[in-house]
């Protein structure tokens, strides 16, 4: 993972950060996590870096707020 750069900020219309890269077989890649998937909002709050999105992580279900191909979309990881 890594912080959205300026230009993808500008893209999206929204910080966040973007999944560099997937583990097969992760519980990521289970979940429907994708390579280049910007996160924007933990649990209906709004992430805007890696270490917003590890602070949130800590073993709980997530609700992830997510753009892929220009599309939001809600991710339930368990």
């Amino acid at each position: 993972m890594r912080d959205a750069s300026p230009d993808e900020v500008r893209q999206a219309g929204a910080a966040g950060t973007v999944i560099e890269s997937i583990t097969p077989g992760s519980p990521a890649a289970r979940a429907g996590l994708r390579q280049c998937d910007l996160i924007v909002a933990v649990n209906r709050s709004p992430g805007s870096s890696v270490a917003d999105l590890r602070g949130a992580v800590a073993g709980h279900i997530l609700a992830l707020e997510l753009i892929r191909d220009g599309g939001r979309l809600l991710l339930i990881v368990r």
